[in-house]
């Protein structure tokens, strides 16, 4: 059991003889079947196959940076980009948003707002976290010219924008 350091279960053998007034020999664990698995594979699994099969949990996976370079041409030279960066996402949404002149414009005033010294170029995070934090902290009040209502119904379309941005078909096999 983990936690449980007891001379019979200690990962280091402190069980050797050694010469009296001398620290007891350690020598390492042979091999990781002496120690406990820090996960349980199959109930991992079985977690995230409940998850799936259920119709009332929603699941989501995070890939981690990086992952859109490792998808390959058929040919297995070029790098195809399925998944934007964060700045190129960043553009996506901004370039959505010009077919309506008043999100747009409260993209603007937002991307402007997000900007510092040392955060020239915010990014789509950056922006939804300013127009959340503005929707928690003002209610119903209007803020630079822009409603709450206005604002969520933006948050609403940047967040329905990834899906229209990613969704691109992978060639088929």
């Amino acid at each position: 059991m983990r936690g449980d350091f007891s001379m019979d279960k200690a990962p280091i053998s402190a069980k050797k003889t050694a010469l009296p007034g001398a620290a007891p020999a350690a020598t390492p664990v042979s091999g990781p079947s002496e120690l406990e698995p820090l996960h349980e594979v199959r109930h991992q699994v079985q977690l995230i196959r409940g998850a799936l099969e259920s119709g009332k949990r929603q699941v989501g996976f995070f890939l981690g940076a990086g992952c859109p370079s490792g998808i390959y041409d058929k040919e297995g030279k070029a790098s195809l980009k399925y998944i934007p960066d964060v700045a190129a996402l960043t553009t996506a949404v901004g370039a959505e948003l010009d077919g309506n002149p008043e999100f747009k414009k409260c993209w603007g005033k937002l991307m402007d707002a997000c900007k510092t010294d040392r955060l020239p170029t915010p990014n789509v995070e950056n922006i939804l976290t300013q127009l959340r934090t503005i929707c928690a902290l003002k209610g119903t009040k209007e803020v630079d010219g822009m409603t709450v209502d206005l604002l969520q119904k933006l948050d609403e379309k940047i967040c329905g924008s990834p899906t229209f941005v990613m969704g691109k078909k992978i060639w088929s096999a």
